[in-house]
């Protein structure tokens, strides 16, 4: 099978140690079951990023700089929008000479437990896979889904972009922020957002209880996006059974809270590697981001 792989985010301090555990998680299993692999990436670069060091490791066929200190959350630029222009660069590499079948969407600050062959079932008949539904009690109220990873069939990349385009959740998710006291969604919005959504007219700024509307969306769409991704006809799946917190990680600070579940696939990295304080036994962080065990 051809797969194209998209690398999305800041890598900040994630590298080389996240790409060591790609590597060996990621690249070198599908490679060993006999996928054909191109690898591009969109990633933000400032000070501190180490977008050279990518290049040169991966070799990707392509790929977008964008500069942190100057686009990041301007309009066009907000996270879902960088989301869409990884997905378009994949689109324009398509051709009667090579196409994919499958496009992988994952983020630098991603530690894979285990090999993705040991879960991706790419032989199944699905169009989307996304991790897990996200809380049981979050996913039969709303369907709230995690948004870690996107895999998709390269054919029906568009109509993943039309869900992600699409209002057809905004009443949901405005009776769901009436109705519901949320922990870290509702009270710890970006107001970058509020700002960007003022000053480019590209967004409407809908206030329910003070809560700028549109600063939620804008963050949180792809929590949104199971209804809209059946909605456009797609098969939806699921990586793994269960339900799962999508954040995998606990930081020193007040804000920060330890993960209440652990799930089988991930642990984000934040702020980074070495720092990254993960409260289960499962695995050992030093082991997979080492060569070789």
């Amino acid at each position: 099978m051809n797969i194209d792989i998209l690398l999305r985010g800041d890598t900040r301090n994630f590298l080389p140690k996240t790409i060591i555990n790609f590597e060996k998680m990621i690249l070198t299993p599908l490679q060993m079951d006999g996928h054909s692999l191109r690898l591009f990436y969109v990633v933000w670069s400032d000070e501190n990023s180490k977008e050279d060091e990518i290049l040169k490791k991966l070799s990707p066929t392509d790929f977008i700089i964008l500069d942190k200190k100057t686009q990041y959350d301007k309009p066009g630029f907000a996270q879902w929008d960088v989301f869409c222009m990884g997905l378009d660069m994949i689109t324009h590499h398509q051709s009667q000479d090579y196409s994919s079948d499958l496009t992988l969407v994952l983020r630098f600050d991603t530690l894979w437990k285990q090999p993705i062959t040991n879960w991706l079932r790419p032989n199944d008949a699905w169009d989307v896979m996304v991790p897990w539904r996200e809380y049981e009690s979050w996913w039969n109220h709303h369907n709230r889904i995690s948004d870690t990873f996107h895999m998709v069939r390269t054919n029906k990349i568009e109509l993943l972009k039309a869900a992600i385009h699409s209002d057809f959740e905004h009443d949901v998710v405005r009776k769901l922020m009436s109705e519901w006291d949320i922990p870290c969604f509702l009270n710890k919005y970006d107001w970058n957002y509020k700002k960007l959504s003022y000053i480019s007219g590209m967004h409407d700024v809908n206030t329910l209880r003070g809560i700028p509307f549109m600063s939620y969306w804008l963050s949180y769409i792809g929590h949104h996006l199971y209804r809209p991704m059946v909605r456009e006809g797609l098969n939806v799946t699921f990586a793994t059974n269960g339900f799962y917190d999508s954040n995998t990680y606990n930081t020193i600070g007040p804000k920060e809270r330890p993960t209440i579940t652990n799930n089988p696939l991930y642990i984000l990295v934040k702020p980074d590697v070495d720092n990254c304080i993960y409260y289960h036994d499962d695995v050992n962080i030093s082991d997979l981001v080492r060569y070789g065990s």
